[in-house]
C-alpha cells in the first residue's frame, strides 16, 4: 500500500488473520502492564507538535505552531483519514475494534496505562469521529521502540490505513530518539511477516512457545531511518 493506487503485498492492515496482536518481551512485560505495576516514567513530552500530509506520497510539512498532536491527513484508495494520538474518549472504540479483530477483552486499565507512559506511541486512524485503526507501542530507554499492537477495522483493510500507521508510529519513535523498532509475530503468519518485510524489518531470531497456545514467535526488526 505504497499509495492509493499500490498496495504492498497482502497487506491488510492486520497481523493473524483478524489483526495483529504482538505481545512485547524485556524489558516492557505484557503481564506487567495487564497487572498495572508502575513502569518507568515516560522521559517527558514530546517537543514536537507537528502536522503531517501524505498524499499522494508519504510527504511530510511541519507546522509546529498548530497546538495539535501529530497528524497525519491520509487519501489511500479514496479513504480520507486523520492519524493523531489516542485520546481518552477513543478507549470504547478502540477497545471495540481489539474485540471484533482479535477477540480479547482487555481491562480499560491497560490502555490507559500505556497512553500514560508512551502517549505519542498510541495511535489512532479515524475517519470523522470514527476510529478505523490503532497502533499500540512503547519506548524504551535503550533506544529501542516497540509495536504492541496494530489493528484496522476490517472494512478499512487493504487501503494503506495500516501502513500508515505503522509509518507513523516509526515516526514517533525516531522523535523520541529510538534507533530501532522491533516486534514478534507468529511463525505462521505470513501474511503479517510479509507485510512487515515490505516496510524494511527483518527476522532476527526465534522465540520458541511464545504464545499462549504454545506457537513460536519470531522476533522482527528494523532500524529506524
Amino acid at each position: 500500500m505504497a499509495n492509493e493506487k499500490t498496495q504492498a503485498p497482502n497487506d491488510s492492515g492486520s497481523g493473524d488473520s483478524a489483526a495483529i496482536l504482538l505481545p512485547p518481551s524485556p524489558p516492557i512485560s505484557w503481564r506487567s502492564v495487564r497487572k498495572n505495576i508502575i513502569l518507568p516514567r515516560h522521559p517527558g513530552p514530546s517537543r514536537d507538535i507537528n502536522t503531517y500530509r501524505s498524499h499522494p506520497r508519504d510527504r511530510t510539512d511541519v507546522q509546529s505552531k498548530l497546538s495539535i498532536h501529530i497528524i497525519n491527513r491520509c487519501t489511500l484508495d479514496q479513504t480520507m483519514f486523520r492519524i493523531r494520538r489516542f485520546r481518552r474518549g477513543d478507549l470504547d472504540q478502540v477497545m471495540g475494534i481489539v474485540a471484533k479483530t482479535l477477540g480479547e477483552n482487555y481491562d480499560p486499565s491497560v490502555y490507559l496505562h500505556l497512553a500514560s507512559h508512551w502517549p505519542e506511541a498510541f495511535i489512532v486512524s479515524v475517519r470523522g469521529k470514527r476510529v478505523i485503526g490503532f497502533a499500540l507501542g512503547a519506548i524504551n530507554e535503550d533506544g529501542s521502540a516497540r509495536l504492541l499492537m496494530l489493528a484496522v477495522q476490517p472494512a478499512y483493510r487493504r487501503r494503506g490505513v495500516g501502513s500508515q500507521l505503522l509509518r507513523t508510529f516509526i515516526r514517533q519513535a525516531a522523535i523520541k530518539g529510538a534507533r530501532r523498532v522491533i516486534l514478534e509475530v507468529r511463525v505462521t503468519n505470513k501474511v503479517a511477516i510479509q507485510f512487515y518485510r515490505h516496510h524494511g524489518f527483518q527476522i532476527k531470531g526465534i522465540l520458541q512457545h511464545y504464545y499462549t497456545s504454545g506457537e513460536d514467535a519470531y522476533t522482527m526488526e528494523r532500524a529506524v531511518a
